[in-house]
């Protein structure tokens, strides 16, 4: 875990955060992800590859990853999909 780490916490908190900054600025706004997702996101064509660390709102830190690839052009919004995902992970006890 990042905080086990001397550096894992500067680690972590030098990623964008949800609904804040970076490439999260516009997302996870009005999730429970919001203020609690420190993420590096990745595309490239039909690759998708979000890597985070998320703070639930039952106190739990979890470590989250997900690797789309090969995302039929047809399929609509294949991120909102991914963050869906997140969201409800956030949430889950």
């Amino acid at each position: 875990m990042a905080n086990l780490q001397p550096r894992g916490a500067d680690w972590r908190d030098d990623l964008p955060l949800a609904a804040q900054d970076g490439t999260l600025a516009h997302r996870f706004i009005g999730t429970p992800a919001a203020d609690h997702l420190h993420a590096k996101t990745s595309t490239l064509a039909t690759t998708h590859f979000p890597s985070s660390y998320l703070h639930t709102t039952h106190s739990q830190t979890l470590l989250i990853a997900i690797f789309a690839n090969d995302i039929p052009d047809d399929l609509p919004y294949p991120t909102k999909i991914m963050d869906d995902l997140v969201a409800a992970v956030a949430q889950a006890e």
